[in-house]
């Protein structure tokens, strides 16, 4: 299984997904796909579209239905459904924090950010390969994942970070760290 770039291309855009498309709103089903693709633990994306798309049909995510996505507290459920130790980061300064400590080890970091200072614009997820520092799914229509330099500069950007999944490459046994 390959990770999965440009949720707009054809191939995946007008995939149903809960009440919305895959288009319109499943970056979190990709990027969780993304970071089991990542972390050497596959699960079919069938399998994660049905996962989230269960929760909508229980009355979670954004707006009912899932009509904007997951949110991510559904994110940090179906990490832990799969087993994944991860730490949840809930601000930049902590992540700088941790990340300047040497507390982080190398891993996969699921970010969901707002589109724009504007919330109206909505919001987006991408998984990112610490490792190699590329950024999967992070522009709709682009077949490739993105290069990155700096992990605090993709959180901060124009863009207002919301929360994010910490999830070390040896990750074993779910065991979830809070973080402030």
């Amino acid at each position: 299984m390959d990770p999965i770039n440009g949720q707009g291309r054809p191939e995946y855009a007008d995939i149903p997904y809960g009440r919305s498309t895959i288009g319109r709103a499943g970056c979190e089903a990709i990027a969780c796909y993304n970071a089991m693709v990542l972390l050497g633990r596959p699960v079919p994306f069938a399998d994660v579209k049905a996962y989230f798309e269960k929760l909508f049909r229980r009355g979670l995510g954004w707006a009912a239905g899932g009509i904007l996505g997951a949110t991510p507290i559904e994110i940090h459920m179906f990490l832990r459904k799969q087993g994944v130790r991860f730490t949840r980061i809930r601000s930049v300064r902590s992540f700088n924090r941790k990340n300047a400590a040497g507390e982080l080890p190398p891993g996969v970091f699921i970010i969901s950010y707002w589109n724009k200072p504007i919330i109206k614009y909505g919001f987006h997820t991408v998984a990112v390969d610490c490792r190699k520092m590329l950024v999967y799914n992070q522009y709709n229509i682009s077949a490739d994942p993105e290069p990155i330099t700096d992990i605090s500069r993709l959180m901060e950007g124009n863009w207002r970070f919301i929360g994010g999944s910490y999830i070390p490459y040896a990750s074993g046994p779910e065991t979830t760290r809070q973080q402030s």
